[in-house]
C-alpha cells in the first residue's frame, strides 16, 4: 500500500513499488480532471479538494499535469536464458527484463558490455516492453554511464 495522507491519496498493489505506481497515475488522473475543470463548475467538496490538492503539490514541478512519455531509456546488462532468449536485465531500485528482439541483437563478443535500451512506458511512467532500441555504452564508469542516462532521459 502506498499513502500520501495529507493529500488523502492511497493505493493498494502487490508489490510496494506497484502502489506507489497507482498511486502516483491516480494523483495524475485527479489533478488532469481538476485542472480541465473550471472552479466554478465544481460542487463545494470538489472545489475544496481542488485548493487541497493543488495548494499543496507543485503541479508543474512534479509533472502531474502531464502523460507519461511514450518511452523512456533503461540500461542494463544483457543475459542470455537457457532457451536461448536474449534478455536486457536492468538494475537499480527496480529490476526489469526486457526481451532483446532479433533484429536488435549485438555481436557475441559485445554482449558482455552495459547496453542503454529505449523502451515503451505504462500510464505512469514506469518502463515495460517492447525495447525498441539498444545501444552500447561506450564506457564503464559509472558516473559517467549515470550522466549519459541523464542525457538520454532529456532527450539530448
Amino acid at each position: 500500500m502506498a499513502e500520501f495522507t495529507e493529500l488523502e491519496l492511497r493505493s493498494r498493489g502487490p508489490t510496494p513499488l506497484a502502489a506507489l505506481r497507482a498511486v502516483v497515475r491516480e494523483a495524475r488522473e485527479e489533478v488532469a480532471q481538476l485542472i480541465r475543470t473550471y472552479t466554478h463548475e465544481l460542487d463545494p467538496s470538489a472545489r475544496l479538494r481542488k485548493r487541497m490538492l493543488l495548494g499543496a503539490v507543485d503541479v508543474i514541478a512534479s509533472r502531474l499535469d502531464v502523460q507519461a512519455q511514450g518511452d523512456t531509456w533503461v540500461f542494463g546488462e544483457l543475459e542470455r536464458d537457457a532457451s536461448g532468449v536474449l534478455w536486457l536485465r536492468t538494475g537499480g531500485s527496480a529490476e526489469y527484463w526486457f526481451a532483446v528482439p532479433p533484429e536488435l541483437t549485438p555481436e557475441p563478443d559485445l554482449q558482455d558490455s552495459l547496453f542503454f535500451a529505449r523502451v515503451d512506458t505504462g500510464s505512469s511512467g514506469e518502463p515495460r516492453e517492447p525495447l525498441k532500441e539498444l545501444e552500447r555504452t561506450l564506457v564503464r564508469d559509472a558516473d559517467e554511464i549515470w550522466a549519459q542516462w541523464r542525457k538520454k532521459l532529456a532527450g539530448q
